[in-house]
């Protein structure tokens, strides 16, 4: 202990060299070895890794496996896809857009595809957990998809502020041009089922809401009414519960806006005949100000549907042959 005293007072720096001493000592201890060699052997890995992925991307068969999917695709639904080469990524699996094209039967002048998603990006760091997680952009807004591989039958999903009014299928509906921002999120709770045909109708659940809704009739209206006008319809917004499977029960839609008003019912699917499918929706709604003036000659057709200022309506029947609407009993 003198010793090393009259060393620290005769020699500055003897603190420092022996602290470097008994970090060498340290560094020859077998535990120390020990240590070294894992510590070896995890960066080895990871650069073989990291040289392996760099190849990988490089060589990745994206178009391949794009083509693949397209043909698939096309031999068991008769649809055509067309989709961009995958790109792989350190964190994703990148797609630049996918585009569902018009199927032949429906072939119409105006469009050619249905749908397009945009910057899809399948990530990959979930699937240590066997997860599925799917971001894609469409129409100004954002979609998400996930979905549990360890049991594969339930599928979550969400939109964001999709732009109705940008999807191309939007545009072919007759008599009516609709404009709204759609947000919702749901589930699917039978994917096994469904991949093994064991049933033909997603099951689940769907809530949401469309923002900002125009209503307008188009040309062809006038055309085939002359004479009939009637302004744009502004909805400020309408939610929507609805659970769907064999029968899609709308818990609740509800209006606000130039309409005021809630419609709730059901569809029984039939699987044999889908225009076969029964139909019972009961709807009540007010009609503002606006509405009621532009009624014109219409009034004294809606009169018979009204219980004092709101009309309240049930719809029966099948989708390939509605009944008459008739009026539900004022209460």
């Amino acid at each position: 202990m003198v010793q090393q005293l009259n060393l620290k007072k005769s020699f500055p720096g003897a603190p420092m060299l022996m602290e470097k001493l008994h970090w060498f000592q340290f560094l020859q201890h077998p535990v120390a070895r020990r240590l070294k060699k894992i510590l070896f052997w995890v960066g080895f890995v990871i650069a073989l890794f990291s040289s392996f992925f760099w190849g990988l991307q490089h060589s990745f068969p994206g178009a391949t496996i794009a083509d693949f999917v397209e043909n698939q695709i096309h031999a068991n639904t008769g649809i055509t896809v067309k989709i961009s080469p995958l790109q792989l990524g350190w964190k994703t699996l990148h797609i630049d857009s996918v585009e569902i094209m018009v199927p032949e039967q429906m072939n119409h002048p105006d469009i050619s595809k249905l749908i397009e998603f945009q910057q899809i990006d399948g990530y990959l760091w979930p699937l240590l957990s066997q997860d599925i997680v799917v971001l894609s952009q469409a129409y100004n807004g954002k979609i998400r998809i996930d979905t549990d591989m360890r049991h594969f039958n339930q599928m979550n999903y969400s939109l964001s502020k999709i732009a109705l009014d940008q999807i191309p299928v939007m545009n072919i509906i007759p008599y009516i041009f609709i404009r709204a921002d759609l947000s919702m999120r749901g589930q699917i709770t039978n994917l096994r089922a469904l991949q093994n045909r064991k049933e033909m109708f997603a099951q689940g659940n769907v809530q949401g809401k469309l923002e900002n809704m125009l209503i307008r009739l188009k040309d062809s209206v006038s055309e085939l009414l002359p004479g009939m006008q009637l302004p744009d319809v502004q909805l400020d917004e309408v939610s929507f519960q609805i659970d769907y499977g064999n029968t899609m029960n709308i818990k609740e839609l509800r209006i606000r806006g130039d309409i005021e008003g809630v419609l709730k019912g059901s569809i029984q699917w039939n699987p044999q005949n889908l225009m076969s499918s029964r139909v019972n929706i009961q709807a009540r709604a007010k009609l503002g100000e606006t509405l009621q003036k532009a009624a014109g000659s219409m009034a004294v057709l809606l009169r018979q549907f009204q219980c004092g200022e709101t009309f309240d309506v049930e719809l029966t029947g099948t989708l390939g042959q509605m009944n008459l609407p008739k009026r539900r009993r004022c209460t």
